[in-house]
């Protein structure tokens, strides 16, 4: 399936403002990929099918996680907020004819991250984050680290993200705790 034709199809799943957000990803992808010397048009394509899924219904979405054997059944122990990420790989796949395993899996790891994150999976992982529409607080420190140093920015985001989800009481995903201490262990200093 073309481009254009795999963007109307998100288009169509999702309500104007998820869409916004989708573009927002897109345009900030394209930029990250293009500071970083990342394969811009990969990042196009990942970034248009990151929330494919984000509003597939839950019972259906809890189904395919129990159903399909590449989905893993641990995903049902966490906040469902986190099962777009896994479905929409397996949408963009299944239904939408994306092979590239590089792309389905910077779909699969924008929610979490998970450790040593290839760079077109941390250009997705941050554009979600730090794209134009965004108002999180803090969230321009992010948009300044990302200008030149993806890493800080993606440990930032961790600490955001799990001081975020202590603060209510939420289970947070193990790959985003070993995705953050990879990096924390890896920086280079």
């Amino acid at each position: 399936m073309e481009y254009e034709q795999i963007l109307e199809v998100v288009k169509e799943k999702l309500p104007a403002k998820r869409f916004t957000h989708v573009l927002g990803v897109i345009e900030t992808a394209q930029a990250l990929a293009i500071r970083y010397n990342a394969d811009v048009d990969k990042a196009t394509l990942a970034a248009a099918l990151h929330d494919v899924a984000k509003y597939e219904p839950l019972d259906q979405m809890k189904r395919m996680i129990k159903s399909e054997e590449q989905l893993p059944n641990e995903l049902l122990d966490f906040h469902s907020e986190l099962w777009h990420a896994a479905v929409g790989a397996l949408i963009a796949e299944r239904d939408l004819g994306v092979t590239d395993k590089e792309v389905l899996s910077a779909i699969r790891s924008h929610t979490t991250g998970h450790t040593n994150m290839s760079l077109l999976e941390k250009i997705v992982f941050l554009a979600d984050y730090i794209e134009p529409n965004r108002t999180t607080p803090g969230v321009a420190d992010c948009r300044t680290l990302a200008e030149t140093d993806i890493d800080a920015a993606m440990i930032l985001i961790y600490k955001r993200t799990i001081e975020y989800l202590l603060s209510k009481n939420s289970t947070i995903h193990p790959d985003t705790i070993y995705g953050y201490n990879y990096l924390v262990n890896n920086q280079h200093n």
